[in-house]
């Protein structure tokens, strides 16, 4: 894993986001409070140090329209040069080893077939997937590798 020096600004309540290094954290709260903001960041901070993220979202026009453009863009704020691959759906950062999955709740299946070594797992609005305990089933295998401690993060309103 590499070091990188990034410049973001948290609100108070958001910066134990980027302190904490529990392999499981949430944030449950209502529209407007930054829990996109904090998913993306941490998002991108893993992936640009390096690790595997796989970042899912309710559908997958939140991911291709709003989730996957705003980490590209932040990535790129921070001077990377990050691609996405719109077909099979991942973000690298040229000299990172590290890749970024994303998907929706509705076809985590298939990309969780082809993600490995996931060291980073982000649930966006988690409280929209239909289906928890298969959802939990199909990431879980993503999540094996030497040496790492996996890290799971979630966000969603009541």
């Amino acid at each position: 894993m590499r070091t990188i020096n990034v410049d973001i600004r948290p609100e108070p309540y958001q910066r134990s986001f980027f302190t904490q290094r529990e392999r499981l954290s949430g944030m449950y709260s209502g529209r407007g409070v930054g829990k996109s903001w904090v998913m993306h960041n941490k998002a991108c901070i893993a992936l640009a140090s390096g690790e595997n993220v796989l970042y899912l979202t309710p559908t997958n026009s939140l991911l291709r329209k709003q989730m996957m453009p705003r980490m590209l863009s932040t990535l790129r704020s921070w001077g990377l040069t990050a691609t996405w691959n719109k077909s099979d759906e991942t973000i690298s950062v040229d000299g990172s080893t590290g890749i970024l999955w994303g998907a929706s709740y509705r076809n985590y299946d298939d990309v969780c077939r082809g993600a490995a070594g996931v060291s980073t797992v982000c649930y966006h609005e988690l409280a929209k997937a239909d289906d928890l305990p298969m959802l939990f089933a199909a990431v879980a295998p993503t999540m094996r590798g030497a040496r790492f401690e996996p890290q799971t993060i979630y966000a969603t309103t009541p």
